[in-house]
């Protein structure tokens, strides 16, 4: 089991090695994500180390229930365009993620990757990737 923490420092180590130059981006899969797990190992405890295939895995589930997320907070915005706070907005799109994938097998209730959520919707790489 994953928790917030290792998400969030999963999707932190992804960015760092996706949109620094010093680093390369132009890197095959494997050495790609080699690098994206050492990072997050770096400050992971010994006993919950992962592998590159846990930690791409993770990386994929987690990208895309955050996407999804996203685009509930952007129908959001569209929706209710005045007199709202960021946390109004973010609290309709808590909702509005929900009923837009009722049918959809890989959301199994609320949203619980919101500190993740923070610290990509505003990387170009990451809006990119989706």
């Amino acid at each position: 089991m994953w928790n917030v923490d290792e998400d969030v420092r999963l999707m932190s180590a992804w960015i760092e090695h996706s949109t620094d130059s010093t680093c390369g981006a132009d890197k095959g899969g494997g050495q790609y994500w080699g690098e994206v797990v050492e990072t997050y190992n770096k400050t992971t405890p010994p006993l919950r180390r992962r592998s590159a295939k846990q930690c791409k895995d993770r990386w994929h589930k987690i990208n895309k229930l955050t996407d999804l997320f996203e685009c509930a907070y952007v129908k959001a915005r569209r929706v209710f365009t005045s007199g709202y706070s960021n946390e109004q907005w973010i609290a309709a799109a808590h909702k509005f993620y929900l009923n837009d994938n009722k049918d959809n097998k890989d959301v199994v209730g609320p949203f619980m990757l919101t500190e993740v959520w923070k610290i990509c919707r505003d990387v170009p790489k990451w809006k990119t990737y989706n």
